[in-house]
């Protein structure tokens, strides 16, 4: 299958919302246990900037039976504006991830204005929130200084949810 039929495939048979052990194709199921395919299909579909390849990209990483090696890919969805999938991707970062490479991708997000993420209708706290929970969940020197760094940002919601965020740490401690 070429990239744009497995798409056409993955988005025609609403495959974000199945499960992996129910693929309907061997062929598909032989794709998304192809490591490198995987790596290029989701590096393919961020270039292309395209949502329903971005969309697609997204599914198949969910679908991947071996997202360890996904983590440069998934920190580029974090910040990538084509899909819908971002708290989810990002609570998927703080349960589970914790990639310390993520803070980088962190730091582009809180920066942005959040522009990316207007379709959530979420306030601006409320998304620094997901950021700043992923942010402790990483707990790494650098995630810590994010927080502290956005405790000064001009943006007064980010500001207020990185100085709670740090107030919980140094209450735990």
């Amino acid at each position: 299958m070429t990239h744009e039929e497995v798409i056409l495939f993955m988005l025609e048979n609403e495959y974000w919302i199945i499960k992996r052990d129910n693929l309907l194709t061997k062929e598909l199921s032989n794709i998304i246990s192809n490591k490198k395919y995987v790596q290029g299909f989701m590096n393919s579909a961020l270039n292309s900037k395209s949502e329903k390849a971005i969309t697609a990209a997204v599914t198949m990483y969910w679908l991947c039976y071996e997202r360890i090696d996904l983590e440069k890919e998934f920190n580029k969805l974090i910040i990538s504006p084509y899909h819908k999938s971002h708290q989810t991707l990002i609570k998927h970062l703080q349960d589970k991830l914790k990639y310390p490479s993520s803070v980088n991708y962190i730091k582009i997000a809180l920066t942005s204005n959040f522009d990316y993420l207007q379709y959530t209708y979420s306030e601006d706290g409320v998304i620094a929130k997901w950021f700043s929970h992923a942010l402790l969940a990483i707990n790494t020197k650098a995630s810590i200084d994010l927080i502290k760094e956005f405790t000064q940002s001009e943006n007064l919601e980010i500001n207020e949810e990185m100085k709670y965020r740090l107030s919980k740490i140094t209450t735990s401690n």
